[in-house]
């Protein structure tokens, strides 16, 4: 009976809660906001994040803008190790008021499989914080979880060196952003 509960306890449990303590590094807590027009791009990035092995952050995604060219309204976190990215994309129709988030990999232009859609982002909806937890380890496994509750895994080659944020057509905030140490 002990152990049923206990796997029950397990199941319920959100996700983050079983990745272990984060610890911000010193001096890598951020506030990023980017807030850009239709057919522009802004972009945020660290390009060395030496042994860090986590991200978390209050993500909000306030805004998404019609759009009278090619590029569609969304916004792009790639974690970039070497010829190697993990991204998440936040996608969305600005009349929609709602986003959906993918989490893919690739290798020189290749996919590399793993990830997938995340549907807890279907529910979020423009203007409506989330947590954003990112971990990673030394041998390249990435895992993005949402709010808690749901996760994707990619595969790289080796952990990510670099992080970049990009936007088009509307405004993302992460407020607080930090990066760290998740220990078990």
């Amino acid at each position: 009976m002990r152990f049923a509960a206990l796997c029950l306890a397990c199941a319920l449990a959100p996700v983050g809660a079983m990745a272990g303590t984060f610890t911000a590094a010193p001096q890598s807590t951020y506030l990023v906001d980017l807030d850009t027009p239709d057919q522009h791009m802004s972009e945020w990035r660290v390009d060395d994040i030496g042994s860090d092995n986590a991200l978390r952050a209050t993500v909000k995604v306030n805004g998404l803008i019609e759009t009278t060219g090619k590029i569609k309204p969304g916004f792009l976190m790639q974690f970039v190790a070497g010829d190697d990215k993990a991204s998440l994309y936040f996608a969305g129709a600005p009349s929609a008021k709602t986003f959906a988030a993918n989490l893919s990999a690739e290798r020189g232009g290749k996919d590399l499989g793993g990830g997938g859609l995340f549907l807890t982002s279907a529910v979020i909806g423009v203007g409506k914080p989330f947590d954003l937890a990112v971990d990673w380890t030394p041998d390249g496994k990435l895992t993005v979880t949402i709010d808690g509750h749901e996760s994707q895994t990619v595969q790289l080659a080796h952990a990510p060196s670099r992080i970049e944020i990009d936007g088009t057509a509307g405004e993302i905030e992460l407020n607080p952003m930090s990066l760290g140490h998740t220990a078990p």
